[in-house]
């Protein structure tokens, strides 16, 4: 029973399809079960009925799949035309614009400032055409320097200042002029006498390079020179006076 459902139903279906593919058939013959592309026959050739129904069945399949084939084909067309169209319309439809218009419709949309280092860009939007550009601004090399570090010089080693740029980290330093010597304590290389100079000689106190000699004066208020001339004319006036006290 339920073979001869399913045979009622295939056969509807085939009658269905051939009515509207308007090719399709279906008949009985004799001597075999055959589908020649657009026919389903069936023919007696000594098999039983369910063999011949089997046989029918396959070939009302194979008949089925080639209409379900067919009309996806057909509908693949009419979409393919439709989209077609469609393109055509929109091809058609879009706004023609002139070098000129398009060239003056481009706008500055953002801007990234140069720094000393790194170039900038600019990107422009062209308001017709939607498309977008950029621009390179060239990096300014113009650093921001400050002093980041001092050394102070000595008498015997330059110092030095160092200056960082705050944007891109570039460095530069500046030598300082050496400095003076530092004078430590006097050193008394001689003493001074009554009528005899001293000697006495500063050192410097990083380098113990010699900065200067001084003298140091005698203890006698009276040069040497000017007591020995008023010694010699004491002499002189002692003498002359025994000589006059002789002759008298």
């Amino acid at each position: 029973m339920k073979r001869l459902i399913k045979s009622i139903v295939i056969f509807t279906f085939v009658m269905v399809a051939g009515l509207t593919l308007g090719t399709a058939e279906v008949r009985a013959e004799e001597d075999g079960a055959y589908f020649d592309g657009y026919a389903v026959h069936i023919q007696g050739d000594g098999r039983s009925n369910d063999e011949l129904t089997a046989a029918y069945e396959a070939a009302c399949s194979e008949l089925a799949a080639q209409y379900e084939a067919e009309e996806k084909a057909s509908q693949s067309t009419s979409s393919s035309s439709s989209s077609s169209s469609a393109t055509n319309q929109k091809t058609s439809s879009a706004p023609k614009y002139t070098d000129a218009e398009i060239e003056a419709a481009w706008v500055e949309s953002s801007r990234t400032e140069a720094t000393c280092a790194k170039d900038g860009v600019i990107t422009y939007k062209n308001s017709l055409t939607g498309k977008t550009k950029t621009e390179a601004i060239p990096a300014t090399g113009e650093h921001s320097y400050a002093l980041s570090e001092h050394v102070d010089s000595t008498c015997v080693n330059n110092g030095y200042d160092t200056y960082t740029c705050s944007t891109c980290g570039d460095v530069y330093s500046d030598e300082l002029p050496l400095a003076e010597h530092v004078k430590s304590d006097a050193k008394v290389t001689k003493m001074a006498s009554s009528f005899s100079e001293g000697e006495r000689k500063i050192y410097c106190s990083v380098c113990d390079d010699l900065i200067t000699t001084e003298v140091i004066p005698q203890t006698c208020p009276i040069p040497l020179a000017v007591v020995l001339a008023f010694g010699a004319g004491a002499v002189v006036f002692i003498i002359g006076a025994l000589s006059l006290i002789r002759k008298n």
